[in-house]
């Protein structure tokens, strides 16, 4: 791998915004998770045996981080994204096509994995680009979010405002397909296959725009710059297993939070005694997508003037402070909803971003312990949205309320005991230093 330093900033940010459209295109959980009912109603599966297929594209984002670290370094890194990109397009064009359970799971399982290949090769290569700040980080995981906010309010004009779902009639066969979509669709509009059309162009169009990057200053070898000369001595770089394991463990509850919400929100919401349509679901997953962007992109700015570990603190204690509102309200008014949503958005968001951030502080960004990070933090992709939506089915939709709140809950403890665990690490470090120079 070579290392280059004869990338101007321009370039940087060029090839940034494209890792920022890659996540983009990539981030489709949002869209699984809109289109959830109109695919089980197609299949003619309930929510349990529905569940199975946000498993498979779990099980296709943890295979990715037991994958992606191997292939790295044996392929030129910019041609490989193009051609997950490519991969992903094509997946999501064929998706709503299928009209067997087994193809779809398929389908889904490898959509996770590139999905995450794509995720860790785009980190890595903001670490090269940005490797004094979190400016990249931040920035390219702003694409991700950026899609849950949008797809929900493009889906609005594929979807008929259908409250409720006939659980007895559209769900009576849970394994064969229906014969007559529209008598088992009962009032679900079959259109989604533009909205995973849309997606899937979007995906070759940021494909044509890396290899435009890649012809233009990248085909030189990997764009790698010199490490920063204010790096952290050795031992600071260092992590103990206890750090990392608290590292691991917060990663996943955060996956856990942002997963459920993102693939089940709406099956929640239109089974609340409020019996909510799809298109007010719809607004309210593009408004907790929004926060969630908007959060990021702000912390953007803010990470280069507050202290990461402050930072933290705040999107922390907002999430748990939300996730209590949460659970004293639950689904009793439409506005506490909306507001328990949105704030609930904005602590969440960043925190995935500053994992990312913090490694990179506190390992160098180092691709092994990246590579841990991110196989636990798709493992909360891979299980939490699967038993969420199994124990929904069995003891109703209020039992979402009380697992994304009680993972929020639990990443509050995991957070103080990490903030405390790093602190006590730098302060024994610190200690030890002043008393080799005074001896």
């Amino acid at each position: 791998m070579k290392t280059r330093d004869d990338i101007s900033n321009a370039n940087r940010i060029i090839y940034t915004t494209v890792l920022f459209g890659a996540a983009y295109v990539t981030m489709v959980s949002s869209l699984i998770g809109l289109t959830l009912p109109d695919i089980m109603c197609l299949l003619g599966v309930d929510l349990k045996t529905g569940s199975s297929l946000l498993f498979a594209y779990g099980l296709g984002l943890c295979s990715s981080s037991l994958t992606g670290h191997f292939l790295r370094g044996k392929v030129d890194d910019p041609l490989f994204l193009a051609a997950l990109l490519v991969s992903n397009a094509v997946i999501i064009a064929a998706l709503p096509t299928s009209l067997f359970l087994w193809l779809t799971l398929t389908l889904l399982l490898i959509l996770g994995w590139c999905t995450g290949t794509s995720s860790f090769v785009g980190t890595l290569q903001c670490y090269a680009m940005w490797p004094n700040n979190a400016f990249g980080v931040f920035f390219m995981k702003s694409g991700a979010s950026l899609s849950a906010i949008i797809m929900p309010l493009v889906s609005n004009l594929f979807q008929n405002s259908h409250t409720g779902i006939g659980t007895e009639e559209s769900f009576r066969n849970t394994t064969r397909t229906h014969p007559n979509p529209e008598q088992r669709c009962n009032g679900f509009n079959t259109n989604i296959n533009y909205l995973y059309i849309i997606m899937s162009g979007l995906g070759l169009l940021v494909a044509i725009a890396l290899m435009c990057c890649y012809n233009a200053f990248l085909k030189d070898g990997d764009v790698m710059v010199p490490l920063s000369r204010n790096r952290k001595p050795a031992e600071h770089r260092s992590l103990s297993k206890l750090l990392t394991s608290l590292m691991l463990f917060f990663a996943f509850t955060s996956s856990t939070c942002i997963a459920s919400f993102w693939e089940l929100f709406v099956t929640y919401g239109i089974r609340t005694p409020l019996k909510l349509s799809l298109r007010d679901m719809s607004g309210m997953s593009s408004a907790f997508s929004s926060g969630i962007f908007l959060s990021r992109f702000a912390s953007v700015f803010l990470s280069t003037r507050i202290r990461l570990d402050v930072l933290m603190l705040v999107y922390v204690v907002l999430t748990s402070a939300s996730s209590v509102l949460f659970l004293v309200f639950q689904d009793t008014s439409i506005m506490m909803m909306w507001t328990n949503c949105i704030l609930y958005a904005v602590g969440l968001g960043p925190i995935y971003p500053g994992i990312l951030a913090w490694l990179k502080e506190y390992s160098d960004g180092s691709p092994r312990v990246l590579n841990a990070v991110l196989l636990f933090y798709h493992a909360g992709f891979f299980i939490s949205p699967t038993i969420c939506g199994m124990i929904m089915d069995m003891f109703g939709a209020d039992a979402f309320i009380y697992i994304v709140s009680g993972a929020a809950l639990l990443q509050c403890v995991l957070f103080l005991c990490l903030s405390y665990n790093n602190w006590k690490r730098t302060h024994d470090i610190t200690t030890s230093a002043a008393k080799c120079l005074s001896d």
